[in-house]
């Protein structure tokens, strides 16, 4: 959805959408292992929120500041 959303939201976020890519991917490797904890959800995704929130609200103060 980030992709796909990029030509509208700051540049940034793509570092998000790569961050959910490559943890995407390790978390798949891994539960070849059959690992499966609830904890690798929800750290990856709080940290993904935690990720868009700052560069949303960076973004939101340099354009109030602009104005």
């Amino acid at each position: 959805g980030l992709f796909s959303m990029l030509p509208y939201l700051p540049k940034m976020i793509a570092l998000v959408a790569f961050f959910y890519i490559i943890a995407g991917a390790i978390l798949l490797y891994f539960s070849k292992f059959n690992i499966y904890s609830p904890w690798e959800m929800g750290i990856t995704f709080g940290t993904g929120h935690l990720l868009s929130y700052s560069i949303l609200y960076q973004d939101i103060k340099k354009i109030r500041s602009n104005s």
